[in-house]
C-alpha cells in the first residue's frame, strides 16, 4: 500500500470544519436577515398601497354624496318654497329634515356639539368620541314627471316609466315653487302605457307610513310640471368594526380595530370601510350679515356653524390604518391622513 497516497487523501481537519461552520452560519444568518428584511418592506409597501386604495374609497364616497347634498331636483333654495313633509312622526324625523342638506356634529371628548339627536347617539355601534358625524340629506335620481295626479291621500299618482320605484321607499314630489316628502305604499308599472301607478295611503305596513292627509295645503301638484325623486339620508360616522355576530373586534395587537360606518335613514348601520378610525370635517361658511353672499368667509367645524344651510364647501380629513401591526414605530399599526375638501353642488358663487 502507498503510505503518501493514503496521506494526500486524508479529509479536513476540525479546525477547517469549524471555520466552514461559522462561514456558513455568518452566509446563512445574512441570507435570513435580508429575506426577513425584504418582507418586512414588502408587508410596508403592501400596508401603504392598502392605505391609499382604502382612503380613495372613503373620499370618493363621502365626496360624491357632499357635493350633491341638498340636492332635490329643480330646487334650488329651500328657504323661499314651501315644503310639507307627510310622514308620520316615529322618533326618525332627524333623517328626513330634508330642507337641511347637510348636517355635523363634533365631538371633544365625550361632548358633542350640537348635542347628538337620538337617531345618532342609539345607533350600535356607537360614534366615538373625538370624531365628526355628517349627515346628508338629497335626491338621488333624475326625477320621473307627473303624468296625473289625485291629491287625496286614499288615491293614486301616475309617473312616467323613466324610473326604478318600490314600495314603501321614501320620496318627494316637486314642482319647483314647493316640495313634499312622503313614502311609497305602492309603485305598479303599467304596461303597455309607459307609466307608474303610485300610491301614498295612510298607515299600512310601512315605517314611518304617512299621515292621513293631503301633499299640498294648497294648490295641487300638475302633471307636466311637477316631478318625484329619490330621496336618501345618509349618516357617516366612525365606530367599533364588528363581526357577523356584532362582536367588537381586536387587530394583532388585541386593540380596537375602527371602521366607517353609514347608516340610510332609519335603517340599521352598515360598515362601508375597516381600517378608517377618525372622520374630521370642516365646513366652508358664508357667515355675511344678512343675506348670504354666497362666498366662504370662514371654515368652521361642526359645533361653530350656526346654519348649515349657508355652508358652501366641506374639507374632509380621513384617517385610515393597517388594522394590523405591520411597522416598528409606535404600535406598529401604519397611518396615513387625507384631506379633500368638496364643493356643495348650486352653493356659493
Amino acid at each position: 500500500m502507498n503510505i503518501n497516497k493514503m496521506l494526500k487523501n486524508k479529509g479536513f481537519t476540525i479546525i477547517e470544519m469549524m471555520i466552514s461552520l461559522v462561514l456558513g452560519a455568518l452566509l446563512l444568518g445574512g441570507i435570513i436577515s435580508l429575506f426577513t428584511n425584504n418582507q418586512q418592506t414588502y408587508r410596508i409597501i403592501q400596508g401603504t398601497a392598502n392605505l391609499q386604495d382604502n382612503a380613495r374609497f372613503a373620499v370618493d364616497l363621502i365626496g360624491e354624496d357632499i357635493r350633491m347634498a341638498g340636492y332635490m331636483g329643480c330646487l334650488s333654495n329651500l328657504s323661499n318654497i314651501s315644503l310639507k313633509n307627510v310622514l308620520n312622526n316615529t322618533g326618525d324625523d332627524f333623517a328626513y329634515q330634508f330642507n337641511i342638506g347637510i348636517e355635523g356634529f363634533n365631538s371633544n371628548g365625550a361632548t358633542w356639539a350640537p348635542v347628538l339627536p337620538a337617531f345618532i347617539s342609539g345607533m350600535a355601534p356607537a360614534p366615538e368620541a373625538n370624531t365628526d358625524v355628517i349627515v346628508i340629506r338629497r335626491v338621488i335620481d333624475n326625477g320621473a314627471s307627473l303624468v296625473s295626479n289625485n291629491p287625496s291621500p286614499s288615491e293614486d299618482m301616475k309617473i312616467e316609466d323613466n324610473t326604478t320605484l318600490e314600495d314603501d321607499e321614501i320620496v318627494i314630489i316637486s314642482d319647483c315653487t314647493k316640495a313634499t316628502l312622503f313614502q311609497v305604499t305602492s309603485a305598479n308599472i303599467q304596461k303597455g302605457t309607459g307609466h307608474i301607478n303610485l300610491t301614498h295611503n295612510a298607515g299600512g305596513k310601512f315605517t314611518p307610513g304617512n299621515k292621513n292627509e293631503p301633499l299640498t295645503d294648497g294648490p295641487g301638484y300638475n302633471p307636466g310640471e311637477a316631478s318625484i325623486y329619490k330621496f336618501v339620508s345618509n349618516v357617516y360616522y366612525i365606530g367599533r368594526a364588528q363581526d357577523t355576530n356584532g362582536n367588537n373586534i381586536n387587530n394583532n395587537q388585541g386593540n380596537p380595530v375602527l371602521s366607517l360606518w353609514r347608516r340610510q335613514a332609519a335603517a340599521a348601520p352598515v360598515e362601508i370601510l375597516r381600517g378608517v378610525e377618525n372622520l374630521q370635517i370642516l365646513y366652508g361658511v358664508d357667515t355675511t350679515a344678512g343675506s348670504p353672499d354666497g362666498t366662504i368667509d370662514q371654515y368652521q367645524n361642526a359645533s361653530a356653524v350656526a346654519d348649515f344651510n349657508r355652508v358652501i364647501t366641506a374639507r374632509v380629513e380621513l384617517t385610515v390604518n393597517s388594522i394590523d401591526a405591520i411597522g416598528t414605530q409606535g404600535d406598529g399599526v401604519l397611518r396615513r391622513t387625507f384631506s379633500h375638501t368638496v364643493r356643495l353642488r348650486n352653493r356659493g358663487s
